[in-house]
């Protein structure tokens, strides 16, 4: 069987690699909902202190601890919502550079290669930086027609952008 058909079998493979892979994203550092609330209540805290701090008595003590707080609240919020995408990003991307090197290399069963190429693919969907179609086809090789059947079952039943196959497929 070549490498561009897809078997039954293949099929449930990928599906089933597709749905751990789903299952098991990358954790974040803050949920994506606190990081917004921290942001917003830092930023709110500010705001009312701002503007209600001349009309409390004893205010001018507490000023510099209320800013602190609100402050480091905001960019804590900030930088939790940049690490959550970013790091996801990151373990994406590694995970394909991973799969694309076993592709690559060949040599293993068809089912590591198939949990492989529905790896490269989500990784690609998943916004990696410096993708480039053309290298990574390149590098593939002979392993690139199971890997466009891959994102193609994936594009069709999944809802996955074909990013790598666009141009080939």
């Amino acid at each position: 069987m070549s490498d561009a058909s897809l078997s039954e079998r293949d099929r449930r493979v990928v599906r089933d690699a597709y749905a751990e892979l789903e299952a098991s994203a990358p954790p974040t550092v803050l949920p994506p909902a606190l990081a917004v609330g921290a942001v917003l209540g830092g930023g709110l805290l500010l705001a009312v202190w701002l503007a209600f701090r001349d009309r409390v008595p004893g205010a001018s003590f507490l000023t510099p601890f209320v800013m602190l707080f609100g402050v480091l609240s905001t960019l804590s919020g900030v930088f939790a919502l940049t690490m959550a995408f970013r790091g996801k990003e990151r373990a994406y991307a590694v995970a394909g550079d991973a799969a694309l090197g076993l592709l690559a290399e060949g040599g293993e069963d068809r089912e590591t290669r198939l949990r492989a190429a529905v790896l490269l693919v989500c990784s690609r969907a998943g916004g990696s930086e410096g993708f480039d179609p053309v290298e990574i086809a390149t590098r593939l090789g002979p392993g690139l027609p199971l890997v466009a059947s891959v994102e193609r079952l994936l594009a069709e039943e999944c809802g996955i952008d074909p990013l790598l196959t666009g141009p080939y497929g």
